[in-house]
């Protein structure tokens, strides 16, 4: 955790500074400034491949070598390979179908034939289909087993309880992430300088998110997980009023210490109930994989609402678009309520049972 924490300042704020450095500031760019920038960090990558190549594995227990798993390691390497054809067959099928000229079938008298021969679109939306239903036939979901099996798991355990963990998955960290796609952006567009967002955005913020999962993983000790996923959630919208009013000031330097400080202490204390929340739903026999879709599906809707965030900004400007990313933290509160509330009373009503088990002479 610590060297991916340094890895990402010295990829964030010590990328500025190096661009500051070689030439290009906040009011000249210079283009050669950054092209240095790349290069440096795409040597500084040598120590690390080179690491790996010399270092010796750690010692592996007869037990754990001798143990045979559930799926081989062809089985999950073709079930990856499914999954990847899939997931890139399904988008790009809908996308030829949509570019396919229907129109002149049904009005111009073109024949399938001709439109299959001349349409390049629907070819191709031929043979993503035929992926698509070879990926979802009898063989390939044995080839899936290996991924499906913990989604089923989680399904199968949780139920219709599982589409409102799903949602407040997918929703927890959407307003803070499509924020955080302009932020930078955002910065300069004030008119701080690469030293000043280096400094205050990057080393300070990364002290202060790593202060925030400290106090996370301490009140969750003691309060426990729903209470803090919930302050975590509100926090984390609620810190985006600061941007609002850091936008109608200008380049305030206190102003961005007080927001850049609150927005990263929420967002540290944030992160660490989360991870907590999310260890905590998936079963011992698939936490890893479990780990990895659930949290997938953390950033999944995030990102995409993200790559819109610049178009947000041009149509309503900064003061509307902070407003709004504040906005779509409310159905996530909602969602814990819910699931709070739900898990209190599921607590009251196995007490009684527990009770009276104890009692049983």
């Amino acid at each position: 955790m610590s060297g991916y924490r340094v890895a990402a300042l010295l990829a964030t704020a010590g990328a500025l500074y190096f661009a500051e450095g070689f030439g290009s500031t906040g009011f000249a760019y210079k283009h050669s400034a950054w092209t240095g920038t790349y290069v440096l960090f795409g040597l500084l990558m040598l120590p690390a491949l080179v690491t790996t190549l010399i270092m010796r594995e750690p010692p592996v227990p007869l037990r754990t070598q001798l143990s045979a798993a559930r799926y081989g390691f062809t089985h999950q390497l073709a079930s990856v390979f499914v999954l990847i054809v899939l997931l890139v067959s399904v988008p790009a099928m809908f996308t030829q179908l949509y570019n396919t000229d229907f129109a002149s079938v049904l009005f111009n008298g073109t024949s399938w034939m001709d439109l299959l021969l001349e349409d390049r679109a629907f070819l191709r939306a031929i043979l993503y289909t035929l992926l698509t239903f070879a990926c979802l036939s009898s063989m390939g979901r044995r080839g899936l087993a290996p991924v499906l099996t913990p989604i089923n798991d989680f399904i199968m355990r949780y139920r219709w309880q599982a589409l409102l963990l799903l949602g407040l998955i997918a929703t927890y960290r959407m307003s803070d992430t499509v924020m955080g796609v302009m932020a930078n952006v955002f910065y300069i567009d004030q008119g701080f300088t690469k030293d000043q967002i280096a400094s205050v955005s990057k080393i300070f913020g990364l002290i202060m998110t790593l202060l925030g999962a400290g106090a996370g993983g301490l009140l969750i000790v003691r309060f426990g997980i729903m209470p803090i996923l919930f302050i975590g959630g509100f926090t984390s919208a609620a810190t985006n009023i600061l941007f609002l009013l850091l936008a109608d000031m200008g380049p305030n330097v206190k102003m961005l210490i007080l927001t850049i400080s609150l927005d990263n202490l929420s967002s540290g204390l944030a992160t660490s109930a989360f991870v907590a929340y999310l260890s905590s739903l998936t079963n011992l026999k698939f936490s890893a994989t479990q780990y990895a879709l659930l949290s997938s599906i953390m950033l999944l809707l995030p990102r995409l609402l993200g790559g819109y965030s610049g178009v947000v900004v041009e149509k309503f400007g900064y003061h509307n678009f902070f407003l709004i990313t504040a906005l779509l933290g409310i159905p996530t509160l909602v969602m814990i309520i819910l699931q709070w509330s739900r898990e209190i009373r599921t607590a009251k009503a196995e007490a009684p049972t527990e009770v009276s088990e104890i009692e049983k002479p």
